[in-house]
């Protein structure tokens, strides 16, 4: 056929006596054929993907995976024209794989956020169930706020929930657009960052993806307000393990479960299993399938997060996440992989230790940990390899909050922030005003 095809044109009566014609012919049958089959399988496959969504989200199974209290805040309303249940829709703030953050206004004229997500991109109770987490963790660590910092409410294609008293912007933003801060706006950072995770661990829930983009600023002269942000993997801390752990130490005790990870040997809480964060952020721990911390990995996530204040995002990319980069990308076999992870990270750690002591041997950190010592020993000791030797968000808060207060002053730079498309909230400026007392709400804003 491929001959026919490339004869010349004054061969057309060969083609033709060769039945090319009719060959052409039953090829468009079988192509329309083809479509239609097509059509008829995506209609069937949509059909079904609308019951699958309105079975998962069904009154039913979410009252019977107790999510009904987190999911149903208030009657399900419409959405039309820009406004959800009295609260008007502004320009976009950011795009996730299955979510969008819009500025959004009260029925009173406060600004908010309002958070979108589509309900077919739940594909499983387990989706179901993170995005309850999410909401029980915003009520839970708003409780006591003066003004509510969530309002649930469901359309029939979407979720959507609303966070009042957003302020600031996003810090990765902010220093993608004016570089390095300060000594002094690092360490209030660092230490904000610190006092919210402290907040969030105080009452029983840890968030698992600290980074730059889940932290909104806002600069009042030569203070710095810090908020973490997007709570969509945040999970309550387990009550402390009532079982006999499988591999343990000879002797064990129940409780010690943590004991043979080098963790504690009498935590006040149980291990999560999930790995999760994100890439050069979440610590190496997490891949051990025996379960970690949680308390102990999000504290190495600020550690990293103080490791791109003192380097700067490029620096912090070809230095500490390439690490993360090349080792993913490599083939690897079935098994533990916490260990091997643990190794490929060794050298950077190394770099960091003789860094922060002002030792030859730092790598890209040479010039960057020593010049905002002490700062540097915060950052290489969150990044301890053992869990058990990483001091606790709260201990941060305490050595790093004494330090900003006394560490030189750098002007905050003033510009418009950086967008980027992450499922994060930002950029809502709030007029200055008198300093409020810290509450668990500032460790709840999404």
């Amino acid at each position: 056929m491929a001959d026919l095809v490339n004869r010349q044109p004054e061969d057309v009566g060969v083609l033709q006596e060769a039945g090319w014609e009719d060959v052409i012919a039953r090829q468009q049958v079988a192509y329309a054929a083809a479509c239609e089959n097509f059509r008829i399988l995506r209609r069937k496959y949509d059909a079904l993907k609308e019951c699958h969504t309105e079975l998962l989200w069904s009154r039913a199974v979410v009252d019977a995976e107790g999510l009904g209290a987190d999911l149903a805040a208030d009657a399900p309303v419409a959405e039309a024209d820009g406004v959800v249940g009295g609260t008007a829709l502004g320009r976009e703030l950011g795009r996730g794989a299955s979510s969008v953050v819009f500025e959004g206004r009260t029925a009173d004229g406060s600004p908010c956020a309002v958070k979108r997500i589509a309900k077919a991109s739940a594909k499983t109770l387990r989706e179901v169930r993170t995005i309850g987490a999410e909401c029980e963790a915003l009520r839970a660590l708003s409780a006591g706020g003066a003004t509510p910092a969530l309002v649930a409410t469901m359309s029939t294609p979407k979720f959507l929930y609303v966070v009042t008293d957003l302020f600031g912007e996003e810090l990765y933003g902010h220093v993608r657009a004016r570089g390095l801060l300060g000594p002094r706006p690092r360490l209030q950072v660092f230490a904000g960052v610190a006092a919210a995770l402290a907040r969030m661990h105080e009452a029983g829930y840890a968030h698992r993806d600290v980074k730059p983009e889940n932290v909104l600023v806002d600069f009042r002269g030569d203070a710095v307000e810090v908020k973490l942000c997007d709570l969509g993997l945040a999970a309550k801390l387990p009550d402390a393990p009532r079982f006999a752990f499988d591999g343990g130490p000879p002797g064990a005790s129940p409780d010690s479960v943590f004991a043979s990870l080098g963790q504690y040997a009498q935590p006040n809480h149980g291990p999560l299993f999930r790995c999760c964060g994100s890439m050069g952020f979440f610590a190496p721990d997490m891949l051990d399938v025996r379960g970690y911390d949680a308390t102990r990995t999000d504290v190495w996530s600020l550690g990293c997060l103080g490791l791109e204040l003192a380097l700067g995002s490029r620096v912090f990319a070809d230095f500490w996440f390439v690490a993360y980069k090349t080792f993913f990308a490599a083939p690897r076999g079935a098994g533990d992989e916490a260990g091997p992870f643990r190794a490929a990270l060794a050298p950077k750690l190394d770099a960091v230790g003789r860094a922060s002591r002002g030792e030859p041997g730092g790598g890209a950190c040479e010039g960057a940990l020593p010049a905002f010592s002490p700062f540097g020993d915060l950052v290489a000791a969150c990044l301890s390899e053992a869990p058990a030797a990483r001091p606790s968000a709260a201990e941060c808060r305490d050595r790093a909050a004494p330090r900003a207060r006394t560490a030189p002053t750098a002007a905050p730079p003033r510009a418009a922030t950086t967008a980027r498309a992450y499922d994060v909230i930002r950029g809502l400026a709030r007029p200055s005003s008198a300093p409020r007392a810290p509450s668990l709400l500032d460790a709840a804003l999404t």
